[in-house]
């Protein structure tokens, strides 16, 4: 049954409707993390390094969409040239 976002009131399945999702904070936010960077061995998707700090990196860029299928572990360097390509 869809009902009123509580943020706009547009009708949704949740309580949020898409744009107005909370982001993942806390331990939530950290699990996650976690899942992410396990998956991959703790290594950068992109540049396979081990030895340097990781982010999280959402494919689709859309930073509400924390599905695993979204996420990959990138180091800053890859994640920059990720998110800004071309610069």
């Amino acid at each position: 049954m869809k009902r009123p976002c509580l943020a706009c009131g547009v009708l949704t399945d949740g309580s949020y409707c898409r744009p107005h999702q909370p982001r993942l904070r806390g331990r939530r936010w950290m699990e996650l993390r976690e899942r992410v960077f396990a998956a991959y061995g703790r290594r950068c998707a992109d540049c396979d390094r081990s030895d340097v700090a990781l982010e999280v990196h959402h494919v689709n860029v859309d930073p509400m969409d924390n599905r695993i299928a979204n996420t990959i572990p990138l180091c800053r360097d890859c994640h920059h040239k990720a998110t800004f390509p071309g610069i």
